[in-house]
């Protein structure tokens, strides 16, 4: 099918649905992972284990915070184009009527 382009609504809603899937899971286990930390910094958790695992932490917190922002930057995109995709489809729909 050379110089064709194939989109399929269902296929784009479903990439959708699981980078939005995949972003919850993220955040949520983000969310438990600075739970854990923030009790360490408040001394529920002591010892050289916990320091140690609140510096790595620390020392990847920018990380997380990067990949957290592109999981939203890529959400607002897919539904950007997904949006787009519809009212493209429905034009050419109503025009070829």
């Amino acid at each position: 099918m050379a110089g064709q382009v194939v989109a399929n609504q269902a296929e784009i809603t479903k990439l959708k649905n699981q980078l939005g899937q995949a972003g919850s899971d993220f955040k949520n286990n983000y969310a438990k992972l600075d739970g854990l930390v923030q009790q360490i910094v408040n001394g529920e958790f002591k010892g050289q284990p916990a320091d140690t695992f609140r510096t790595q932490y620390e020392s990847k917190k920018d990380i997380f915070d990067g990949v957290q922002k592109s999981i939203d930057e890529a959400e607002g995109f897919i539904d950007e184009e997904l949006t787009k995709f519809i009212n493209l489809t429905n034009n050419l729909m109503d025009n070829m009527k």
